[in-house]
C-alpha cells in the first residue's frame, strides 16, 4: 500500500468513509504534474487495505470520474467468499465499482 494516501474518517459494518491526501503527497505530485488524480489501481490497493486483503486478481473495475487530493469517498464493500465488491461514492454519486479475488 502507497503509505500515508488516506485516512479513514468513519468505519461501519457497512461502509468506510475515507479522505484523500493532500496533493503534496509524492503519488499525485507523480500523477499527473499540474492535474493530481488517485490512479484506477490505488482505488483497489485502499479497498485492499481498508479490509486487510491481498489480490490475486481482478474481476472487474469501472473508473467514473476522477479522484482528487483531499477527496472524501464512501466505500461500500461487501464479500462474496473469496471475491470483495466494492463501490466507491463521492458526494454521494458513484465515481468507482471494482471486484477482485482475495486469498
Amino acid at each position: 500500500m502507497i503509505e500515508g494516501i488516506y485516512w479513514i474518517i468513519e468505519r461501519s459494518e457497512e461502509r468506510v468513509v475515507i479522505k484523500l491526501a493532500e496533493k503534496n503527497h509524492p503519488l499525485f505530485s507523480a500523477h499527473f504534474p499540474g492535474n493530481p488524480i488517485l490512479p484506477g489501481f490505488v482505488q483497489i490497493e485502499i479497498v485492499a487495505d481498508i479490509v486487510g486483503e491481498s489480490i490475486v486478481g481482478i474481476h472487474y473495475s469501472k473508473f467514473i470520474s476522477h479522484l482528487f487530493p483531499n477527496d472524501i469517498l464512501v466505500c461500500e464493500i461487501r464479500k462474496e467468499g473469496t471475491v470483495t465488491r466494492a463501490k466507491i461514492l463521492k458526494d454521494s454519486k458513484k465515481v468507482s465499482e471494482i471486484a477482485y479475488e482475495s486469498q
